[in-house]
């Protein structure tokens, strides 16, 4: 067991015992779950603004011919 120790902690000088590391790993995943709350936020904002609503038609608009309703000809 303590090969796998080694072999797993032994290169980065990092023990099992070490309380520092273990703090700022728990800091890390608090801040990160932070960051994950502010887009999610930010997605149901830009949800609920109305940003989604219509993305396939930008994108070939220029692409389609625009005729005239009345007349049947290209504008």
């Amino acid at each position: 067991m303590s090969s796998f120790r080694e072999a797993l902690y032994g290169s980065f000088g990092v023990s099992n015992n070490n309380p520092k590391v273990m703090s700022a790993l728990y800091i890390l995943i608090i801040a990160s779950l932070f960051v994950a709350i502010g887009f999610l936020g930010a997605f149901i904002w830009s949800v609920r603004r109305g940003h989604f609503d219509d993305d396939y038609t930008p994108s070939v608009r220029i692409l389609l011919d625009e005729t005239d309703t009345k007349t049947g000809t290209l504008q």
